[in-house]
């Protein structure tokens, strides 16, 4: 995620290239995917013993497939 944001940050310094704004956008979303999927995970690894288990992956996949939307 933080190599995916440090890429975001020099492409995005780029701005006279067509290609490099396209590379700054995917960067971004996939700083984005990947925090949340980072974040589901955890939740999951700390309440692995709870009910919210069973349904933190899906909602996880849920925002993400939101966010690509």
């Amino acid at each position: 995620i933080v190599l995916k944001l440090g890429l975001w940050l020099y492409c995005r310094r780029l701005k006279t290239s067509p290609i490099s704004l396209a590379l700054a956008t995917d960067h971004i979303n996939d700083v984005y995917a990947n925090s949340i999927a980072l974040t589901a995970l955890v939740i999951a690894f700390f309440y692995h013993k709870d009910k919210i288990t069973g349904y933190v992956d899906s909602i996880g996949g849920i925002l993400i497939s939101f966010w690509i939307i």
